[in-house]
């Protein structure tokens, strides 16, 4: 996925969500144990990713830098 593709910020988002929301609302169902707590925390890190895309270095590692903000 491009973050970078020339596209509005808010179909950049909406395309980072629809890719990654299931993977990640997984991840965090694992962490937290119950689907309420998952989704709060699938949220939260979906914004966080999302506000702190510019620490992305390389692009082609987009997915484990995403899991790692997920797991932090």
């Amino acid at each position: 996925m491009s973050l970078f593709h020339p596209r509005s910020r808010a179909e950049q988002f909406e395309a980072m969500a629809a890719e990654y929301e299931r993977p990640i609302y997984l991840l965090c169902l694992r962490m937290m144990g119950n689907r309420e707590d998952a989704q709060d925390c699938a949220q939260e890190a979906l914004l966080r990713a999302w506000n702190r895309r510019d620490t992305l270095r390389d692009e082609r590692y987009f997915d484990t830098w995403l899991m790692r903000v997920v797991i932090n």
